[in-house]
């Protein structure tokens, strides 16, 4: 029984958030990376809101007692 009705969030693990937050971090560290990306300002956005929105839920999670 969730809060959001209708829409299901796609389910990322832990690994899953770990390996994109990794892989915004090399691909914004490298200027040779930087270079190929059309734009990396929005480049950097985009990885800035993921990683943002991560540890939205993750502070969700802690918050949430184990209920099971």
């Amino acid at each position: 029984m969730g809060t959001s009705m209708g829409q299901e969030e796609p389910f990322l693990s832990k690994a899953d958030k770990q390996t994109i937050v990794m892989f915004c971090r090399a691909a914004l560290s490298s200027p040779l990376n930087r270079e190929k990306f059309k734009d990396p300002v929005e480049l950097r956005r985009i990885c800035g809101t993921l990683i943002r929105e991560f540890k939205r839920q993750r502070d969700i999670e802690r918050e949430k007692p184990a209920a099971f």
